[in-house]
């Protein structure tokens, strides 16, 4: 069983930012199993993957919601700000060895991840639908 489960209730029907979240999830997972495993280097990885990963999907979360004139793009925006600023906090404390990857930095990722999701990246998302960005392509910034 994943940590984070994937499931079509966390999509937002937007491409990209779906494959984007799937991606993220994935490396959550994968940091997940890396707990008690005494792998430190793959959990340093993984942290620096996350951080680059979110980096990548909220600017492009941001591009599409400028670019189509969302109206809570500047609420949207701070709860990214705050994150990223949180994770790369946590990340740099990973990476200097001061931190180690443990459970509630887990639950505390997955619990910004669902409800991130479903507060804020649903509206968005339905948002971008009614404006059509759902068919356009924006597959540059998806990290395979």
């Amino acid at each position: 069983m994943n940590f984070i489960e994937w499931s079509d209730e966390l999509m937002v029907n937007v491409p990209v930012i779906d494959q984007q979240h799937k991606n993220m999830a994935d490396i959550l997972n994968a940091l997940y199993q890396t707990l008690g495993s005494g792998n430190e280097m793959k959990a340093k990885l993984l942290m620096k993957d996350l951080v680059e990963d979110v980096k990548i999907h909220f600017e492009t979360e941001e591009d599409l919601m400028k670019n189509n004139k969302y109206l809570n793009f500047f609420s949207h925006k701070l709860e990214h700000d705050r994150f990223v600023k949180k994770a790369e906090e946590l990340n740099e404390q990973v990476q200097s060895g001061k931190l180690q990857v443990n459970l509630e930095m887990m639950k505390s990722f997955k619990n910004w991840f669902y409800n991130h999701i479903d507060i804020n990246d649903k509206k968005m998302g339905d948002y971008l639908v009614l404006k059509g960005v759902a068919d356009e392509s924006v597959g540059e910034k998806v990290k395979s």
